[in-house]
C-alpha cells in the first residue's frame, strides 16, 4: 500500500471552504481502481470496500490533511483550513495512499518491533481474550502511533477483522479505559462479532470488575444490591459523565441520557479506610463504574476526575466476562488480579 499514489485534485468555488472541497475529492478516491487493489492487498482491509472509508469524509478529518501540509495550492499561497477556497483556485497532490489514510486516522495500526507479547486468557475459533495492563489503550487514537492491546494483539493474531468500518480498532469487541487492567475480548472475524454483537448487546453478558474505593466523609456505608442511573456527557467536561437526577439535569449534557444498570455483589474491607468492591454491569456506557462509585459516595482511588484520591495507578479491574453459550450455561473468562492488588 505504501508504494500506491493517489491523486487530490481541487478546484475552488468561492462558495465552499477548503475542507469541504477535500472531503469531496478524497471521497472520489474510493471508485479509484488502484486504491480498490491496494485495499486488497493489505492484510486487514482486503475485505473492506474503499467506500467504507472513505465514502463520507468529515470536515474535521480533512482539516487533519491540511493541517499535515500535505497539500499546495497551485498558485503558492498558503493553505488555511476553515476558509472559502477562491473561484480559480486549484490543488493538484499526488501523495502515498497510506500516507493520506494515516492523517485521516483510518490506517490499521502496523506491528511495532519489540513489544511485550500479550498474555491470552481464552481462546476459541471466534474470539480470543487478553489481559491488558494498566495505562496501556485498548487501541490507538491514531495511526501513527505503536503500542496498545491491538497491536500486541495483532502480533499474535494478523488477521483481525476490521468492524464498525473503523480500522484502528480491528477485532475489538469493547474498550477499558487506559488506566484499567483485565480482560478485553477480539473476536477472529466479522461472523463472530454478529453472532456475539447479539448477546453482548443484549444484556445477557455480565462483566464483573474489581475496584478500590475509598468512602467519602459523610457517604453511606456501601452495600450490596441493584442500582440504576442515568448518565450523560457532562457538558462542561469532555472527560466526565454525570448522573441525571431529573429533568432539569437534561441541560447539563450533550446528547441523550442512557440507561447504567450496575450491581455490587461484594464489599470487603482493606487497610487504609479503603474497600475493594466486586462490582457487575450490565450495560457499556462510558464510565459507568467509575460515576457510578462516585456517585455512591466511594470515587474509585486513582481516578482525580470523579473525586477519588490521588494513587499511582486507576484501581479498576476487568475482572470477569460471562458469555452465555446455551442451556443454561455462560462461557466465563477470568483475568487475574495484578500482582500489586492488597488483600484483605
Amino acid at each position: 500500500m505504501m508504494q500506491t499514489l493517489v491523486t487530490l485534485e481541487i478546484k475552488g468555488d468561492g462558495k465552499r471552504r477548503l475542507e469541504e472541497l477535500l472531503a469531496a475529492a478524497i471521497e472520489k478516491l474510493a471508485h479509484d481502481s488502484s486504491v480498490r487493489e491496494a485495499f486488497l492487498r493489505h492484510p486487514l482491509l482486503q475485505s473492506v470496500p474503499p467506500s467504507a472509508l472513505l465514502g463520507k469524509i468529515s470536515r474535521k478529518r480533512a482539516a487533519r490533511v491540511i493541517e499535515a501540509g500535505l497539500l499546495s495550492s497551485d498558485d503558492g499561497r498558503e493553505l488555511i483550513g476553515d476558509a472559502l477556497f477562491g473561484r480559480g483556485r486549484e490543488i493538484e497532490t499526488t501523495i502515498p495512499l497510506a500516507l493520506l489514510l494515516g492523517e485521516l486516522g483510518l490506517m490499521p495500526p502496523s506491528l511495532s518491533p519489540g513489544l511485550p507479547p500479550v498474555q491470552i486468557l481464552f481462546e476459541n475459533e471466534d474470539c480470543l481474550a487478553v489481559y491488558k495492563p494498566h495505562d496501556l489503550p485498548s487501541a490507538p487514537l491514531r495511526s501513527d502511533e505503536t503500542d496498545s492491546a491491538v497491536h500486541r494483539t495483532l502480533a499474535y493474531f494478523a488477521k483481525l477483522p476490521i468492524l464498525r468500518d473503523n480500522p484502528l480498532e480491528p477485532g475489538l469487541m469493547h474498550r477499558l479505559d487506559t488506566g484499567t487492567s483485565g480482560a478485553l475480548l477480539f473476536v477472529k472475524s466479522a461472523e463472530a462479532f454478529t453472532r456475539i454483537g447479539k448477546i453482548w448487546n443484549s444484556g445477557q453478558v455480565k462483566k464483573d470488575y474489581r475496584a478500590r474505593v475509598a468512602l467519602e466523609p459523610g457517604a453511606p456505608r456501601l452495600t450490596t444490591g441493584r442500582i440504576e442511573l442515568l448518565l450523560g456527557h457532562d457538558a462542561k467536561s469532555k472527560r466526565k459523565m454525570r448522573v441525571i437526577r431529573g429533568p432539569q439535569d437534561a441541560k447539563l449534557i450533550r446528547g441523550d441520557a442512557q440507561r447504567a444498570l450496575s450491581e455490587i455483589l461484594r464489599v470487603n474491607p482493606l487497610a487504609q479506610e479503603s474497600l475493594d468492591v466486586s462490582i457487575r454491569i450490565e450495560t457499556g456506557v462510558h464510565h459507568q463504574i467509575r460515576a457510578t462509585l462516585s456517585h455512591l459516595g466511594a470515587p474509585l482511588l486513582g481516578d482525580s476526575i470523579y473525586g477519588g484520591r490521588e494513587e499511582a495507578r486507576l484501581w479498576l479491574h476487568a475482572w470477569k466476562i460471562l458469555i452465555p453459550t446455551g442451556a443454561g450455561k455462560s462461557l466465563e473468562i477470568v483475568a487475574p488480579l495484578p500482582a500489586d492488588w492488597p488483600t484483605g
